[in-house]
């Protein structure tokens, strides 16, 4: 008896890759993909956070805001490296604390089945859009124009 269909196709995949690294090269990246996409969005999420903190007061939210909002960000990126880094190592595939936060929440909250896992699985993303953006949506408010909004008061104002 064959337990899943992996094992009913590799011998299959195996023989239609010809035997060779390829097939073991596609099968190591196929089970381990999305632990490599954590790891190098996690260390974009820690860039970004290093950066925010560092361009606070020129972002216009302020040097203090900024250091909290880029510690946020560079937090969540470690916390997916060190979950990436765990599960390439262990062969596991477990989620984040963030994750584990997230879905414990939900699951207190009342969710029903699959949805405190879902909750939690998608909390580091909306953590890392939202704590990206606010700079951004801050200078937007605080100065009360968009793209080429200014440009049409200059020229509303000029003689």
């Amino acid at each position: 008896m064959i337990p899943s269909l992996h094992q009913a196709a590799s011998p299959l995949a195996y023989h239609y890759y010809g035997g060779t690294w390829g097939y073991n090269a596609t099968i190591w990246t196929y089970n381990n993909g999305a632990d490599l996409l954590r790891i190098g969005f996690g260390a974009f999420d820690v860039v970004a956070g290093i950066g925010i903190g560092l361009a606070g007061s020129a972002t216009g939210i302020g040097l203090p805001a900024g250091i909290a909002l880029g510690t946020g960000l560079a937090t969540i990126g470690i916390d997916q490296i060190i979950t990436g880094i765990m599960n390439l190592g262990t062969g596991l595939r477990t989620g984040s604390a963030i994750e584990y936060v997230g879905s414990s929440a939900a699951y207190k909250l009342g969710f029903n089945e699959g949805t405190p896992e879902f909750i939690g699985g998608m909390l580091p993303g909306v953590l890392s859009i939202g704590i990206a953006a606010t700079p951004w949506i801050v200078t937007r408010m605080t100065r009360g124009v968009g793209p080429g909004v200014g440009q049409l008061k200059r020229r509303a104002t000029a003689p």
